[in-house]
């Protein structure tokens, strides 16, 4: 049985995943994983304390070291993305697995940093959004296969301010990536209302191949995930309404950091996201089209 560590305690996944790894009596308990989360450390003790105690989470750590000396693998999984670096470095040092909530990094240099690191360590380490793997992502993917190559696509999801629009535009950004690769060469975007508290942005990713995939951050709207492809054969709408994204995300991560399956998401594409965000952004204030490699 492996050890697992959390190393942050302000994010609800910590609840979502000792519901899968912890609680033998909920629903979505996965009883073959090989794992437990037993160890977590956070900033906030009471909120530790609760999360610990929702969790049957046996031991509550003193400092990140230890949390780290006593996990087979480590989980950064603050909702804090501007505190992720700084964590994962701890599991690094002492060259544990580690699973880096995403965004990977709230910056694209923090994210290279991150890589280079985790390179020179030769530890497994892995970051995604859990969406990219639900059900009915996997069913839109295979109803793309049939109708062949596609020229447009959109992502719609709903975004925050939170920190910046990487916080919670990183699901819509993973599930182009995911399904489309990254070989991303101009980016442009436009807010509105803008600089409102409720806004909303669209951004226009332009491949290499000639496919337009646009992403839709929505502020000021209904919260729902939905993907549209469309080619010359044909169009697939699908609505992202399957609660199954965790349990198939745990499912595809415990085997990766267990060393018996590849990573999922390469180091290019990790760093790819969060340049995508960062072009959104630049896009958005100089008004101009941005390549997102050339940050």
């Amino acid at each position: 049985m492996y050890k697992i560590g959390f190393l942050g305690s302000d994010n609800s996944h910590v609840e979502k995943f000792c519901e899968i790894l912890n609680l033998s009596n909920h629903k979505k308990y996965w009883a073959e994983s090989g794992v437990k989360v037993t160890g977590i450390w956070g900033e906030d003790k009471d909120l530790t304390k609760k999360m610990a105690t929702y969790g049957e989470i046996d031991k509550i750590e003193t400092s990140p070291e230890n949390l780290v000396t006593n996990s087979d693998i480590v989980f950064v999984i603050t909702r804090q993305p501007e505190k992720h670096f700084e964590y994962a470095k701890f599991a690094i040092d002492q060259k544990k697995p580690l699973f880096v909530e995403k965004p990977v990094t709230q910056t694209v240099s923090e994210a290279k940093k991150l890589i280079d690191l985790v390179k020179k360590s030769n530890i497994i380490m892995t970051s995604f959004s859990t969406l990219r793997f639900s059900s009915d992502t996997q069913n839109h993917i295979n109803q793309l296969n049939k109708i062949g190559p596609l020229t447009y696509g959109n992502y719609l999801g709903p975004a925050s301010k939170y920190k910046s629009l990487l916080f919670y535009g990183i699901h819509i950004i993973e599930l182009m990536l995911h399904i489309h690769g990254d070989d991303i060469e101009l980016i442009s975007a436009v807010e509105h209302p803008r600089n409102a508290v409720e806004s909303n942005v669209q951004a226009l990713c332009q491949y290499k191949n000639g496919s337009l995939i646009s992403l839709s951050f929505i502020g000021k709207g209904v919260y729902q995930f939905q993907m549209t492809g469309l080619s010359k054969n044909g169009v697939v709408n699908t609505q992202i309404n399957s609660d199954d994204f965790y349990e198939q995300g745990m499912k595809k991560l415990i085997p990766v950091l267990t060393n018996k399956e590849k990573n999922p998401v390469s180091f290019d594409q990790m760093i790819r996201s969060i340049q995508i965000a960062e072009a959104i952004e630049v896009s958005l204030k100089n008004g101009e089209a941005v390549n997102p490699k050339d940050l």
